[in-house]
């Protein structure tokens, strides 16, 4: 009678320990293998941990509590290690590295939008020689007519030590610099200054 008083706690209960570590590891790989090999979505460990967390909370496992190796043990167990995607971060921020198959050639993921990784805003502080953080400077915004409309206008608020342009890719130009230079750089530094840039084109024009 004791064994069947057990076993029908152990059906109440959505069985044993270990029979909910087995359904929790279930779940878990079911998971992952959708976001990775079918939606082609980053994941992470606290991805991992969502879904154990799900899946206890489904099995009634309110004390539910991974071991510290419990989740590198998964990973081993179903070949599943940090990869990199080789993305930059734009306007859509894509994770530069993801949990995928172990050994796999190619690491994919997915984006909402592909133009979101290819135009981006332009932020340009500038940096004292002690390396003091000066109190101005300069934001490209991305707009499709090169400025800003009337709306866009009226709704913008601008901090005071911020000089805000648009142009249509979000990126700098002669112009731009120019911008930079006279309206951002110049009232902070005075007339003479030692100004140190990289080998970008527009930075190397002496006619700017």
């Amino acid at each position: 009678m004791r064994y069947i008083k057990r076993f029908r706690e152990y059906i109440e209960a959505n069985g044993t320990k270990l029979e909910k570590f087995k359904k929790t590891k279930e779940f878990m790989w079911n998971e992952f293998y959708m976001k990775r090999a079918v939606e082609k979505a980053a994941t992470h460990d606290s991805d991992l941990e969502l879904f154990a967390i799900q899946k206890a909370r489904e099995l009634d496992w309110n004390n539910f509590k991974a071991s510290e190796s419990f989740f590198p043990a998964f990973k081993r167990e179903h070949r599943i290690s940090s990869r990199s995607n080789h993305c930059s971060l734009q306007q859509e921020y894509i994770s530069p590295r993801t949990l995928s198959f172990t050994g796999e050639s190619t690491t994919e993921v997915s984006v909402k939008r592909k133009n979101n990784l290819t135009h981006s805003y332009t932020l340009q502080p500038i940096t004292s020689a002690d390396g003091q953080l000066l109190s101005k400077f300069f934001l490209i915004l991305q707009e499709k007519e090169k400025e800003f409309s009337t709306r866009v206008q009226k709704d913008l608020i601008v901090p005071p030590n911020v000089v805000v342009r648009a142009s249509k890719s979000g990126k700098s130009s002669n112009e731009k610099h120019r911008t930079f230079l006279n309206d951002v750089l110049r009232p902070l530094v005075g007339r003479k200054f030692l100004l140190f840039l990289d080998c970008w084109t527009t930075q190397t024009d002496l006619k700017i």
